[in-house]
């Protein structure tokens, strides 16, 4: 109108658009990484598969034969998980509690 405006097209002002929700979502919301340190890279590994599976089974019609198998598949991981993360959930906390324990004996 004023000629201030650039000529850009529809692809332009959309990925500025979504460059400035992005910004200002992560500014606000602050939320990057959930990964919580003491889980183990096996668990996490394991979490990923699981994600998979859980993917596919929801693409593939559930009562088919291939549907029971992700299911199936699905419900060893998420038990296998649960297993391995309260395995490293106790050795987190045993080794914190054995780096404190020497500064007990001290005082």
């Amino acid at each position: 109108m004023l000629g201030l405006e650039r000529c850009e097209s529809v692809e332009e002002k959309w990925e500025r658009i979504k460059t400035t929700l992005e910004q200002v979502c992560k500014n606000i919301l602050g939320r990057e990484d959930t990964r919580k340190d003491w889980i183990s890279d096996s668990t996490w590994q394991m979490i990923e598969r699981r994600k998979q599976v859980k993917g596919k089974l929801c693409a593939t019609y559930a009562r088919t034969r291939k549907g029971k198998e992700f299911e199936k598949e699905y419900v060893v991981l998420n038990k296998e998980i649960k297993k391995n993360t309260r395995r490293d959930h106790r050795a987190f906390a045993d080794r914190i509690a054995n780096e404190a324990q020497p500064q007990t004996k001290e005082i």
